[in-house]
């Protein structure tokens, strides 16, 4: 994507997909693209590295990597919850 206009966009789509969490969108260095969420404690909750720039292309993809993003992030929740059980009743 080399319109910065676009990716801006783009990264404040996905960016207010995930409130009240916050979330930075930045390029890479291999042009990739990272988005990582965090919580009020700048405590990361998700990192999704080596996004491939064409998931920015349209609305409809960068919709529909947000919907994966929040997917990636209730699964790993949903295992931190787990292994919060898990070891409490030890």
């Amino acid at each position: 994507m080399t319109d910065a206009l676009k990716f801006d966009m783009a990264c404040q789509i996905i960016q207010s997909s995930f409130s009240p969490l916050g979330c930075e969108c930045k390029r890479t260095e291999n042009e990739g693209i990272c988005v990582r969420l965090y919580d009020d404690s700048n405590t990361t909750r998700l990192l999704v590295k080596n996004i491939a720039p064409d998931k920015l292309t349209t609305i409809r993809s960068v919709s529909q990597l947000a919907l994966e993003i929040k997917q990636a992030l209730a699964s790993s929740t949903m295992r931190n919850k787990v292994r919060t059980r898990s070891s409490g009743s030890m």
